[in-house]
C-alpha cells in the first residue's frame, strides 16, 4: 500500500483547510479531500468510521 495524501479538510462550519499539517485533529463530520487508491480509500473510510486510536494510524 502507498501513502494516502490528504489534500484538504471542510468544517462542519463550512470552513476549508488546505494542505493541513501532520498534528491537524479531524473532528466528527469534517469532509476529507484525499489522493489514494481505491483500497487506502476504503482503509480510511474503515477507520474513520470506525474510529482508531493512535497506535493504529501511521504517520
Amino acid at each position: 500500500m502507498g501513502n494516502i495524501l490528504l489534500v484538504a479538510v471542510k468544517k462542519i462550519s463550512g470552513e476549508w483547510i488546505y494542505n493541513p499539517y501532520p498534528g491537524t485533529v479531524l473532528e466528527h463530520d469534517m469532509s476529507l479531500i484525499v489522493l489514494a487508491t481505491a483500497e487506502e480509500r476504503e482503509l480510511l473510510q474503515t477507520l474513520c468510521s470506525e474510529g482508531a486510536n493512535s497506535s493504529e494510524v501511521r504517520h
